[in-house]
């Protein structure tokens, strides 16, 4: 009898200490942080270094998103001083891609050919007064369609992981989100599930990133060659 009325004092003494630290906790608004402390947070490190990569990339997936005001500042200077900082890199990136797919297609070209490789044009002048080498520097341009090829190709890759680190996505969904990413549209409807993958999947949205530079890159460099060899080089008949 002794020991149960020991039990007995034991367990009153343990619910009035709960009542008491329930009070304590709620007299003070604790309990909605212990909540949010004790649930799961996308403001992991490798969160945070997705959020991070969705400011300065302006895709904005809308997730995570930050809810206090310090968060909101220095998002805020994040995205002025990153975006410029990001589109100057990327924009060197995809030049220097299409600068080196140039470079092995001529070669491969002209070892074909068994021609010697001639150098790029430097002035109209040059355009000019060699017509040859102004119709060899347009022959040796990278086909563009071989580039947007690449491009379509690493988005079927990457759409291929997606499907396979993101069970409930579709093949479909996956071109669909991929594309929606590396256009900076980010519309938000799907998002990664799998945390430990997004800095992976970030950097396949990446690297088409600077595929779609190139592209524009070799778009913009063919029509300036094509614009120069039909103005100078054009013979009427």
């Amino acid at each position: 009898l002794l020991h149960i009325r020991c039990h007995d004092a034991e367990l009153r003494i343990l619910k009035h200490a709960k009542e008491a630290l329930v009070w304590f906790l709620e007299h003070l608004n604790l309990t909605e942080v212990l909540n949010e402390r004790t649930e799961d947070t996308p403001w992991t490190w490798l969160g945070s270094m997705f959020y991070a990569g969705q400011l300065y990339t302006t895709i904005g997936y809308g997730f995570p998103a930050t809810s206090t005001a310090a968060g909101r500042v220095a998002s805020i200077f994040y995205i002025l001083f990153g975006i410029p900082i990001f589109l100057i890199i990327l924009k060197d990136i995809g030049r220097l891609m299409s600068r080196g797919c140039r470079k092995l297609y001529k070669r491969l070209r002209s070892s074909r050919r068994k021609i010697a490789d001639t150098k790029s044009l430097q002035t109209v002048s040059h355009f000019f007064s060699n017509k040859m080498n102004a119709r060899l520097h347009a022959e040796n341009a990278f086909p563009i369609p071989i580039a947007l090829s690449m491009l379509f190709l690493w988005i079927l890759f990457s759409a291929s992981l997606f499907c396979y680190w993101e069970r409930e996505w579709g093949y479909l969904t996956s071109i669909y989100f991929f594309f929606v990413s590396i256009s900076t549209v980010g519309l938000g409807d799907i998002v990664f599930m799998n945390p430990d993958m997004m800095i992976f999947n970030f950097l396949l949205i990446l690297i088409g990133l600077a595929l779609l530079s190139m592209c524009f890159n070799l778009i913009q460099v063919q029509s300036f060659s094509v614009f120069l060899f039909s103005f100078f080089c054009y013979t009427p008949t």
